[in-house]
């Protein structure tokens, strides 16, 4: 548990992580994500963000991402820039970091700077006064 998080935090975003990987049914994954722009829990970004750089499922991975896009606070996007050359496990070595962040940030920018760090920084930089808490 990192530091500053309370039990209760930890044990919340652990059960929210766990749906938001493992649920089917569409309106429920729609309440999750209704939920999770509500509350914003910096501890399930934390472990959202770490699920995309370490899980070899990428249906986790997909859905992990679409946890961290309805979560993501404004003043997480430098961190979540900085995860984008993390490639998860057993993909092929050509791919320059983790798909699901790259497609996040394009998401996000409506522009795709690919796995250049220095683009995306330089993008964040130019245009975060114009993002409010609304998905970036």
């Amino acid at each position: 548990m990192p530091p500053g998080a309370t039990a209760f935090e930890e044990e919340v975003a652990r059960a929210l992580l766990e749906r938001t990987l493992c649920e089917e049914s569409p309106t429920v994954r729609t309440s999750l994500a209704a939920a999770l722009q509500k509350m914003r829990p910096r501890r399930f970004f934390e472990l959202a963000l770490n699920t995309l750089s370490t899980s070899k499922n990428p249906l986790h991975r997909d859905r992990a991402a679409e946890g961290v896009f309805f979560a993501l606070e404004r003043g997480w996007m430098d961190e979540l820039i900085r995860a984008l050359p993390r490639r998860p496990p057993g993909l092929e070595s050509e791919v320059g970091g983790s798909p699901e962040v790259r497609s996040i940030l394009a998401r996000i920018a409506r522009e795709d700077f690919e796995y250049r760090v220095a683009d995306w920084q330089a993008w964040w930089t130019r245009n975060q006064h114009r993002f409010q808490n609304e998905g970036g």
